[in-house]
């Protein structure tokens, strides 16, 4: 595996990741003439929307060869709102370009991704784009790399500098240094050996759209990121899903293992139809998918990105989750069954919309990351689905927590669950999710059971009391009662029984509303600082002390998602154009009084026995104008 390399070009939007890749292409020789972002050219960028609106919508793969190296590279989108996209490309690549534009320097998104990279233990190379467009700063660039990088050193350098820089991290090169004088090679080696140790991100400047430091970046490519390492046993990660007409194609990585033509994935994802791998020359078929190779499986359903067979061989990619929600309006309430398959659909590709109806007001809502992504989702119900709709403007997604330790359980005789299960509820530190703990005795309740019902805890809490999904909670199965054949089986997840007895321990705690926060970093002239002071404070920011320099004001503090989703551009407005707004997700806070509202369930509400029973055992049709009518 030796001559194989997989990588992901990452960056924030517009600093030129897709016009690299196009270069990449050319100068390898994989295409004749480069594709242009601005003209709907490029290569990685297919889809319809992504040539209308000049950015990387969806991840794109391509493969190029290179000294006899085949070099697989992910393309991933740089604008926020398409995070998902990088989230799922970051676990099935071992090295990163991380581009940067010398004339904006470090932004929002290169902070959050190098963050994620840095996490991941994946080696990164640095390429600073535009150095020959005015404005642009190397050494200012290279002084906000420091920040989120491991020891950026520019290559192109006196060999002086260069080799004071790597000496400091490599001890070999060191030691030579000390006895003689090194060769060009041995610093290249000590450069290569400190960016896969994650001691040093080796930095090449150049002018993607001219050409210029591409054949250095492709070199660096092959000498200072990894070739694949072999897992040993079936390790593999989908990445990105796309359907195309009648089939499902399913791009991912072999970290270990093998994925064979006709043979049925574990998991129970059904057979694989066709494999296909990716080669400079394009796709071609294959019998199997090994250690190390990116390819495309058609014929696995319910297999989305991000999900693994085998043994996970990366840890969380996650760059910041979806704490927005849309209602999805149908321009004829006649579409919604439409509109709700064409949604699942798109969730199936996209992996983080998450459709959701509500059976008593007949509405579908959906997550979004923002204004662009609504734009883009529009436009495919419409062209790819036949179905008008608007997406109505976002509104914060909340969480709720127990306002206190609460008690409950539920004893039912009913056939065939003749069971009982008791709950406390509590809450638990902020950003810690849902926890469960079992203080039942084994004697009492099979070590099976308690298994099985954890995870119905966990299925119920998607919705809790107030509607919103449950988050920063500890859960306690402090007894229960209940053989096989009393609990329905494996299958029935105990029935209604877990649910009932849940919330009532939430009921008595009550329900404390959570609030997405991000943490913002605001850049103004010194003047503004004080009109922009109060009016963070009007949309409830919560402020840390100004720093003053060279005539600028930075401020920085928390600031709710659901009042700051169009404050950037009161920022740019304020500073004319020249200020800075941004921010990155914090987590989830207490809500003050009279912040946020409950939203109607999507399923039958566990706080009334009667109508949840009757909805489980089928009866709901009894019960005149419930809850329950309407569900689709």
């Amino acid at each position: 595996m030796d001559s194989i390399r997989n990588i992901g070009i990452f960056a924030h939007v517009d600093a030129g990741k897709t016009t690299l890749t196009e270069q990449l292409l050319l100068k390898a020789g994989a295409i004749r003439e480069a594709g242009r972002v601005d003209k709907g050219t490029a290569h990685t960028d297919t889809l319809p929307a992504e040539r209308r609106r000049g950015i990387s919508i969806r991840s794109g793969t391509v493969c190029v060869r290179r000294r006899g190296t085949d070099i697989r590279i992910i393309d991933t989108p740089g604008h926020v709102d398409f995070s998902y996209e990088v989230e799922t490309a970051l676990l099935a690549v071992d090295g990163a370009i991380l581009v940067v534009s010398a004339v904006e320097g470090v932004q929002a998104q290169t902070s959050v991704i190098s963050r994620v990279l840095t996490s991941l233990n994946i080696p990164i190379i640095v390429f600073l784009n535009k150095t020959d467009l005015a404005g642009a700063d190397v050494q200012r660039a290279l002084g906000e790399l420091r920040s989120i990088v491991p020891r950026p050193v520019l290559m192109e350098q006196p060999e002086d500098g260069l080799l004071d820089a790597l000496t400091a991290c490599d001890d070999l090169l060191l030691e030579q240094a000390l006895h003689r004088n090194v060769t060009r090679d041995e610093i290249a080696a000590a450069a290569a050996r400190a960016c896969r140790s994650l001691f040093a991100s080796p930095v090449y400047a150049g002018a993607a759209l001219k050409g210029a430091g591409i054949d250095e970046l492709l070199d660096a490519v092959i000498e200072c990121l990894p070739p694949p390492h072999d897992e040993g046993e079936l390790s593999v990660v989908a990445y990105h899903v796309r359907r195309e007409g009648d089939e499902r194609k399913v791009r991912l990585r072999v970290f270990g293992g093998a994925l064979t033509t006709g043979a049925a994935p574990v998991d129970g994802f059904g057979k694989i139809r066709r494999l296909r791998i990716q080669m400079p020359d394009g796709e071609k078929n294959v019998d199997a998918l090994k250690a190390g190779e990116i390819g495309v499986a058609v014929g696995i359903e319910g297999y989305r990105a991000g999900m693994w067979l085998g043994k996970r061989a990366r840890g969380n990619s996650e760059m910041t989750a979806p704490v927005l929600r849309a209602q999805v309006a149908p321009q004829d309430d006649g579409d919604v069954p439409a509109l709700l398959a064409a949604l699942d659909r798109m969730h199936d590709e996209m992996g983080n919309l998450h459709p959701a109806f509500e059976p008593r007001t007949r509405r579908v809502h959906i997550r979004t990351m923002g204004e662009i992504h609504q734009q883009v989702l529009e436009q495919a119900l419409l062209e790819d689905y036949g179905v008008a709709a608007t997406l109505m403007p976002p509104e914060a997604l909340y969480r709720e927590t127990p306002a206190g330790v609460g008690q409950g359980s539920f004893d039912m005789m009913m056939d065939p669950w003749k069971a009982r299960a008791s709950f406390r509820v509590e809450p638990g530190p902020r950003g810690s999710g849902v926890r469960f703990a079992s203080e039942a005795h084994v004697d009492t309740l099979h070590i099976k059971y308690q298994k099985d019902i954890e995870k119905s805890v966990y299925a119920a809490l998607q919705e809790g009391l107030t509607g919103w999904p449950a988050a920063d909670i500890i859960v306690t199965l402090t007894g229960g009662q209940g053989s096989w054949l009393s609990w329905g089986g494996a299958s029935s997840h105990f029935g209604p029984v877990v649910p009932l007895g849940l919330f009532a321990a939430l009921k008595d705690a009550g329900a404390q509303l959570l609030e997405p926060v991000y943490r913002f970093e605001a850049r103004i002239d010194e003047g503004a600082a004080s009109v922009l002071l109060y009016e963070l404070g009007m949309i409830r920011a919560v402020c840390e002390p100004i720093a003053f320099n060279d005539g600028g004001a930075t401020i920085t503090g928390l600031v709710p998602v659901e009042t700051s989703q169009r404050f950037a551009i009161r920022v740019n407005e304020l500073s004319r154009g020249h200020g800075m707004w941004r921010t990155r997700f914090e987590g989830y806070f207490p809500a003050p009084p009279g912040i946020g509202r409950p939203i109607p369930r999507t399923t039958p509400d566990p706080t009334n026995p009667a109508l949840y029973i009757d909805f489980i055992t089928g009866r709901t049709s009894k019960i005149a104008a419930s809850q329950f009518d309407n569900i689709v």
